[in-house]
């Protein structure tokens, strides 16, 4: 799962469902837009299709604020 390696590549030491995975890009005509992304969503996918047209995307990872914090 992808949010399970990316909290162990910044070695961030909590449960992955205490996160949410986005894309955060510039559209064509200068407005800024994020979208979170699902289980069934793949990342890879729609950042190259975002990036193919020039939205120049970003990942964010957010902690939910309804998670307790971690230890």
């Amino acid at each position: 799962m992808v949010l399970e390696h990316a909290l162990k590549k910044y070695k961030i030491d909590d449960d992955w469902r205490n996160y949410t995975l986005s894309i955060r890009y510039k559209s064509l005509d200068g407005g800024k837009s994020e979208r979170a992304l699902g289980l069934e969503d793949k990342p890879l996918l729609i950042f190259q299709n975002l990036k193919d047209k020039g939205e120049s995307p970003i990942f964010v990872l957010k902690r939910n604020k309804s998670s307790p914090t971690p230890k």
